[in-house]
């Protein structure tokens, strides 16, 4: 049987060839068509085959997870390779731990807890401000730094340069208001569930938002002027 580290992909390969690289050869027929089965599984459902060893379930729920595990990651860190780094941690603890996974739970809390954890062992370990989005950053700001690029070159130069001044400032947040904002902002996640995730109550949650994005507003706020007159 495979180990769980040979699932994962080597250090530095990027996190976004994840999928490719769960396996060291393509997959027979019979796993394909067992694949497209268990990609209509529930989170849930997969993860309850991982607990029975199942590899394949294991690789679809990485694929389906990767990209927004290692952007979370990514936005605390702002250092890439570091980010790819922890999320196949990340992922890697999943399949270690399956045994502690209880099936009816909410598996993407339980998985950003894991990715929380590791990040915010790693800020500590090297004792570094995570570098890393934005009641409104204000909204405005956010609307234009999310928004669908259009194709006028000029709108395009601005909107990037609005992205890197609301990256900038989320640099300059302390770790526990910028992940509190990512992960209401960025993810989408309820205030309930971002609860769960940083193991703190509901009141302290919608604290840390709010004066996360004041922060955030009041950093970037004179740059973005011009672009929003």
């Amino acid at each position: 049987m495979a180990s769980a580290a040979s699932l994962l992909p080597r250090r530095g390969v990027r996190t976004q060839s994840l999928g490719r690289v769960l396996s060291l050869r393509g997959p027979r027929r019979e796993e394909q068509d067992q694949a497209a089965v268990l990609m209509e599984e529930s989170d849930d459902g997969l993860m309850v085959r991982v607990k029975r060893g199942d590899h394949q379930a294991f690789r679809i729920l990485a694929e389906r997870y990767r990209t927004r595990v290692f952007r979370f990651i990514y936005k605390m860190i702002h250092d890439e390779e570091v980010a790819e780094d922890l999320a196949q941690e990340t992922f890697l603890r999943v399949f270690k731990r399956a045994n502690t996974y209880k099936p009816g739970s909410n598996f993407s809390i339980w998985l950003y807890t894991i990715a929380k954890n590791l990040t915010f062992n790693r800020v500590r370990d090297e004792k570094r401000q995570p570098l890393g989005l934005a009641e409104q950053v204000d909204q405005r700001y956010w609307d234009v730094a999310t928004a669908d690029v259009g194709p006028d070159p000029l709108e395009m130069s601005q909107r990037e340069e609005i992205r890197r001044t609301v990256n900038s400032g989320l640099a300059q947040l302390p770790p526990k208001f910028k992940a509190a904002v990512i992960l209401r902002d960025i993810e989408g996640f309820e205030y309930e569930q971002i609860a769960k995730i940083l193991r703190c109550p509901l009141g302290t949650v919608k604290s840390r938002v709010n004066r996360g994005r004041l922060r955030l507003r009041d950093l970037i706020k004179e740059r973005l002027h011009e672009y929003l007159e």
